[in-house]
């Protein structure tokens, strides 16, 4: 993999949030599947998860949507539960992988040596903004995105030559990148768009452990297990490739 073969789109965000510094970035690319207006957010990123690693593409939204629905997960689609997410996951992939709930969410340098050393992706839910990135809004938004890969941006290292494709790099485990100054940004998918969106961790994280409470009349329209919005909020969805 080379600099253009980054997604245009995508290298204009990672242009944008390294802001000249140097960069290094590491991603799985899979086929995107987008949920057109209907609340299946979670399933869709099952069907992006299982595209990232490999497995086989003999299941689509309605048969997820099926085994939901008959597993008492959830009413439309919707899933407000990472357990249950993983239940479904298992449902079809079992023999092809783990597919571990996480009490909390990996630190950074978990996140990086698990997404560029292993066959390994993330679930994270959070709350969605207009234009899909993470914000603050107490839950009434919540939404899944599927964690593919990362950006480091070096801040104390500003590329002198203002050349764009000199300031991205690929990430290599075996190089000595300065930690002391590092921002980590990941790069995620998500069934509102057919491009990933580049957002800063720390933001994501936090985003994540404010998922409280549904949007008005949800309790009533979607379901829900006794902890409610507990099963989103602080947790995650690992997936590891056997």
């Amino acid at each position: 993999m080379n600099i253009l073969s980054i997604n245009p789109l995508l290298k204009r965000r990672i242009e944008f949030a390294s802001n000249g510094n140097n960069c290094y970035v590491w991603f799985r690319e899979p086929k995107v599947t987008l949920q057109n207006g209907f609340p299946h957010c979670g399933l869709v990123a099952l069907l992006m998860m299982s595209d990232s690693l490999k497995f086989p593409s003999n299941v689509n939204t309605i048969d997820l949507l099926n085994v939901a629905i008959d597993k008492g997960f959830s009413n439309k689609g919707e899933i407000f539960s990472v357990k249950w997410l993983s239940q479904i996951a298992k449902t079809f992939w079992d023999n092809l992988g783990t597919f571990d709930v996480l009490e909390k969410l990996p630190d950074e340098k978990k996140l990086i040596k698990e997404l560029s050393s292993s066959d390994v992706v993330y679930l994270i839910p959070y709350d969605c903004g207009k234009n899909f990135e993470p914000v603050f809004r107490d839950g009434h938004n919540a939404h899944w995105s599927l964690v593919t890969g990362f950006v480091l941006i070096e801040n104390s290292n500003k590329n002198s030559e203002k050349d764009v494709d000199n300031c991205i790099n690929f990430f290599n485990s075996n190089e000595c990148i300065n930690n002391g100054d590092i921002t980590l940004y990941v790069i995620g998918y998500q069934g509102k768009s057919r491009y990933p969106g580049v957002w800063d961790y720390k933001m994501l994280v936090q985003s994540n452990l404010q998922l409280n409470t549904c949007r008005a009349g949800g309790e009533n329209e979607f379901k829900f297990d006794v902890n409610g919005m507990e099963d989103l909020r602080g947790k995650c969805l690992r997936v590891k490739k056997k």
